[in-house]
């Protein structure tokens, strides 16, 4: 690693403590409102970059200044270079699901974002399988979907029938109708 002269301004040290104080310190500052503006502070030992620079030490490659505690001002204790990926998982609008963000769940269970919120504003635990949660509350599972299907052929999906289907395996109506119809479960065969 090529050693650099500590008061450069040209670093990318220079530049991260350059603008952690101006993201707290200048009302002017475009992120001004994120972290001055919420009360985040600069320690008063880092007023000087080569405090900083002796504290943090140098940035290494593909890394950036985060602090680990996102309410928690620039100290040496609350700040570490991060990957952007890892610094991802700790902002303000992240939501941890059993420990991984929306964007990693979504892989995870092969599902949309979108799905893993509905689920969580409707207060589901988004790692039940897919058709456990149904419309009315009940919770309905693969082999109930296989069940209606079932004798939605052999009863034929009528109105008449939905009832006589719902009663012989205890589902609620808008279940079963749902089922019969196409309208829910598209993705169990």
């Amino acid at each position: 690693m090529t050693k650099r002269s500590p008061s450069s301004t040209r670093t990318t040290e220079y530049s991260a403590w350059s603008n952690m104080r101006q993201r707290c310190n200048n009302p002017n500052h475009p992120n001004f409102d994120y972290y001055g503006g919420r009360g985040i502070s600069v320690c008063e030992r880092w007023g000087s970059f080569d405090a900083f620079l002796q504290d943090m030490g140098y940035r290494p490659k593909g890394l950036t200044l985060e602090r680990k505690d996102n309410n928690g001002n620039y100290t040496p204790e609350n700040c570490v270079w991060e990957t952007r990926h890892a610094q991802q998982r700790n902002r303000r609008c992240s939501i941890l699901i059993g420990g991984l963000t929306t964007v990693e769940a979504s892989h995870e269970l092969n599902i949309s974002q979108t799905a893993i919120r509905k689920r969580l504003r409707r207060g589901f635990d988004v790692f039940k399988p897919v058709g456990y949660y149904c419309l009315g509350g009940t919770k309905t599972t693969e082999t109930d979907v296989k069940n209606v299907r079932s004798l939605a052929a052999k009863y034929g999906v009528k109105k008449g029938n939905f009832v006589r289907i719902q009663r012989e395996l205890g589902l609620t109506y808008g279940v079963v109708r749902n089922i019969m119809l196409g309208k829910t479960f598209k993705c169990i065969k």
